[in-house]
């Protein structure tokens, strides 16, 4: 494959993830996915251990702000979903692309 095929191709992907992000956004199941991401979150041991962690985050921290304390924690914070749920969230996207994607 060439540079310029390659790079059509790239573009063809980010067309694609576009157009899907848009229709996850238009037809509600953006909101819906985040719904079900909080729902699962809330009152977790998941939930506990960010409160925890951001407690001793920002008390090693002088002149603390918030988004500097996000920062921090936002890497760490996709790997310690509970996996049942990022396969229930994945699969909510499988079902979505399949159902809007045409071959």
């Amino acid at each position: 494959m060439d540079a310029a095929a390659s790079t059509q191709d790239a573009a063809e992907v980010a067309t694609l993830v576009s157009s899907l992000h848009t229709r996850l956004v238009t037809s509600g199941e953006w909101n819906r996915l985040l719904k079900q991401l909080r729902r699962g979150l809330e009152g977790s041991q998941w939930d506990k251990d960010l409160q925890d962690y951001a407690r001793g985050v920002s008390a090693q921290q002088e002149g603390v702000r918030a988004p500097r304390c996000l920062g921090i924690t936002d890497a760490s914070l996709v790997d310690t979903v509970p996996e049942e749920l990022k396969d229930q969230l994945l699969n909510a996207i499988r079902a979505f692309v399949e159902k809007n994607v045409e071959d």
